[in-house]
């Protein structure tokens, strides 16, 4: 058994050597490609990233329990000054105190295949009568007080009133306007933008696919709503399906300024000024800056590269000063790309080898075994911490 495990090893570590060997010839040969496929990956992580990824500055923080564990705050029409506000318990995130800015009611109804689009639509209908059939409604929503200035929406959303989102603003709330023009449903869906769908249908576009079945969400604001009313409304939902989710999604805007985020830049300036004195020994370096400069780009595009990943897959790393996730890309980036740098510029390597090509492949052969152990040691590291629901893993995500 060690045996077969020690040949294996070497199989292994043969393999990574040969593999990096080739590879930086490959580098070497086709530098200026390489450069523009890297060039490339990069403007497409730029585009996930502005589309999918918040801006720094605006964290949204999500903690979502049951209504069974929750407890209310008294809305701020019953707070005193004597009273106290929400009180901070220790499985609770650090914002989760005082009292909501406003909350939101997410209905969401999803028919079946066989149901036509407009008796589902239809169904909105009967949610918003019970709605507004409450006196205690217009008191406890929330009322937008002027239109919005886009023109293409101003048909389409509330104004001067309670801020109520459903699809049938898209007909005026007119329920004879969707019976007589059934056909045209889908042709009205379709002409809105996915931003403009994300809004009225409450859901992401995806879920409007012709095999699947029909969904959408009415989407309630309700701002200064007590608790006897929440509870009222809840009990008038429940109504219309007993058996539905009753969970509770607390969502927090964090708004920081930019000093939060002055120790990741004063990180990225020690890391250019390190590189430029660790170069600086090595005489076949021409532009010692140019080598610095370069290498600290390198680490902040992989930084930017393993975010547009992250969120590809649904995850969304922290950039905020304060979070792990950066400062660990610049530890592991920063590493690698120091011992590669010495590799290549070192006196021994320039001694054996004058081709620049040689040099390139045999640093990288040279190394290539340390690296990939690092890189395994890390992952299990990572693999053991998920298992193990160690929270400060789950808090970089």
């Amino acid at each position: 058994m060690y045996r077969a495990l020690l040949k294996l090893h070497i199989h292994l570590k043969n393999r990574v050597l040969d593999l990096s060997y080739s590879y930086g010839f490959f580098v070497a040969d086709h530098s200026l490609y390489v450069i523009l496929i890297c060039f490339g990956i990069f403007l497409l992580s730029l585009f996930q990233i502005t589309t999918n990824v918040p801006p720094p500055g605006s964290t949204l923080e999500i903690f979502a329990e049951s209504s069974k564990s929750f407890r209310p705050v008294r809305a701020r029409l019953e707070l005193n000054t004597s009273d106290q506000l929400h009180d901070k318990q220790p499985d609770k995130p650090l914002w989760y105190s005082g009292y909501p800015l406003a909350y939101v009611q997410h209905i969401v109804i999803r028919c079946s295949s066989l149901t036509s689009r407009r008796s589902c639509l239809l169904r909105a209908r009967d949610i918003r009568d019970r709605l507004f059939s409450d006196q205690q409604f217009d008191t406890n929503c929330l009322r937008v007080g002027e239109p919005i200035n886009a023109q293409q929406m101003i048909s389409y959303l509330p104004s001067f009133g309670c801020l109520l989102l459903s699809p049938l603003n898209l007909w005026s709330n007119d329920i004879l306007n969707i019976k007589n023009n059934e056909r045209e449903i889908l042709e009205t869906i379709s002409s809105l933008s996915k931003r403009y769908i994300d809004i009225i249908f409450g859901i992401p576009q995806e879920y409007f696919s012709s095999n699947k079945p029909f969904t959408y969400a009415i989407t309630l604001l309700l701002n200064n709503a007590s608790n006897e009313y929440r509870q009222d409304l809840k009990k008038r939902l429940f109504a219309f399906d007993e058996q539905q989710q009753d969970d509770i999604i607390h969502i927090y805007f964090s708004r920081k300024s930019l000093l939060y985020y002055l120790p990741l830049v004063l990180i990225y300036i020690v890391v250019f000024l390190y590189i430029y004195y660790s170069v600086s020994q090595f005489e076949c370096v021409k532009s010692k800056w140019g080598l610095a400069l370069a290498a600290t780009v390198q680490i902040v595009v992989s930084l930017l590269i393993s975010l547009a990943l992250s969120s590809l897959f649904h995850m969304t790393p922290r950039l905020d000063g304060g979070e792990v996730f950066p400062y660990l890309v610049i530890f592991i980036g920063l590493e690698n790309l120091v011992v590669l740098t010495r590799a290549v510029t070192s006196l021994q390597a320039q001694k054996q080898y004058d081709d620049i090509r040689e040099r390139v492949a045999h640093a990288l052969r040279a190394e290539s075994w340390t690296i990939s152990k690092h890189l395994v040691y890390e992952l299990i590291i990572v693999m053991i911490g998920f298992i193990t629901y160690v929270p400060t893993l789950f808090d970089l995500f």
